[in-house]
Formats: structure tokens, sequence, C-alpha cells
């Protein structure tokens, strides 16, 4: 789970590495603003990729400590 978290966490950051830059609808992402039209390039996709992939990870995460607090108990 920790490695998912990582990988899309670097995922997010690398698209400030494009050639257009990193997505240009800030942190919240509203759909107007996430377009195609208004936001166009690479950023905005491997944005969206990198959150998806960081929010999985901290549900596999929060899953793993859950079970084993359940499983451990006595």
């Amino acid at each position: 789970a920790y490695w998912l978290y990582l990988f899309g966490s670097i995922i997010a950051v690398a698209g400030f590495l494009t050639p257009q830059g990193a997505a240009d609808f800030g942190w919240f992402a509203y759909s107007p603003l996430s377009d195609a039209v208004r936001s166009p390039g690479v950023g905005a996709d491997m944005w969206i990729m990198g959150l998806a992939f960081s929010g999985f990870g901290t549900i596999l995460g929060s899953v793993n400590f859950i079970t084993t607090i359940i499983c451990m108990r006595a």
C-alpha cells in the first residue's frame, strides 16, 4: 500500500516535468476547469492518475491497519 501511495505521488508531481506543465485547474479539479479544452496536455492526466493511485494506496493501507487491529486483539 505504501509503494502504491508513493508511486501515485511521484506520478502527480511528475506532471510538472511535462512540456505543457502541471495541471492548470488547481487542487480541486472542478469540472468546467478540468476538461480537455481548458486544461490541455498530459499534466492534468498525470495528476488525475496520480491522485487515483495515491488514494487507492491510502485506502489499502487503512484496510490493512483495521484488519491488523481486528485480527491481533486478545
